[in-house]
């Protein structure tokens, strides 16, 4: 698959270099079948999901790193927002937020850096073999479990961006521009599962970062007023 540039946005949005209707073309989306597969591959990997977000045996501040460089490859805003919310709620610091304005890869931990790199090359390479020097990075860093737990992490977000893009997708073609090669049917069952998660997902966003649930909606509003 080829990856989509990664998304420009943050709280105060620099400008997209294409249209927003440029990006939610090229954006990932799916199937129907494409996520019911994709969710029953992380139903497989469920002892790893609660290492990850129960245990935290994945350091928060990492996992969020990951998770916002590969919203941003997956192109997909609602994700690039929240996560960028969750880093900073977890103590990542904006200069590293990965990719995005203001952000300094010298200040990133050699962790994140390699985990961030392994991450987005098994992304490009279609969840499949990567470059052997990032793979022999990561190795020399973490055990198997850890490098495991790694790749759910990519896995779970991918589930998202995949899922809000084609929420996105209904949106568009609800505005009265649908997008090519999207298909109602999917947008309707996917994208109805993603905007029945919006509420509770602004509420947790809302605790996390101590700031009113109507105050973060309009930051995200904001954010892809700007972005448009």
């Amino acid at each position: 698959m080829r990856l989509g540039r990664p998304l420009a946005t943050i709280r105060t949005v620099g400008a997209l270099q294409d249209s927003e209707a440029e990006r939610i073309g090229r954006a990932r989306r799916y199937t129907v079948a494409g996520a019911v597969r994709d969710l029953a591959g992380i139903g497989a990997r469920l002892p790893g999901v609660w290492r990850v977000w129960g245990r935290g045996e994945v350091d928060p501040k990492l996992r969020e790193q990951v998770m916002l460089a590969v919203a941003q490859a997956n192109a997909c805003r609602y994700c690039t927002f929240a996560h960028t919310q969750w880093a900073l709620a977890v103590g990542v610091d904006e200069c590293e937020l990965p990719g995005l304005p203001g952000a300094d890869s010298e200040r990133l931990d050699p962790d994140a850096r390699a985990a961030i790199a392994w991450a987005l090359a098994w992304l490009e390479a279609e969840r499949g073999p990567v470059d052997a020097g990032l793979e022999a990075e990561l190795r020399s860093r973490h055990d198997a479990r850890w490098r495991r737990d790694l790749e759910t992490v990519v896995r779970v977000m991918t589930l998202a961006n995949l899922s809000a893009n084609t929420f996105e997708a209904l949106a568009s073609r609800l505005r009265g521009a649908p997008v090519a090669g999207s298909r109602l049917g999917d947008e309707v069952v996917v994208g109805g599962c993603v905007a029945a998660s919006l509420a509770p997902v602004l509420l947790l966003l809302s605790a996390l970062r101590g700031q009113a649930p109507h105050r973060l909606a309009r930051e995200f509003r904001s954010t892809a007023a700007a972005a448009g």
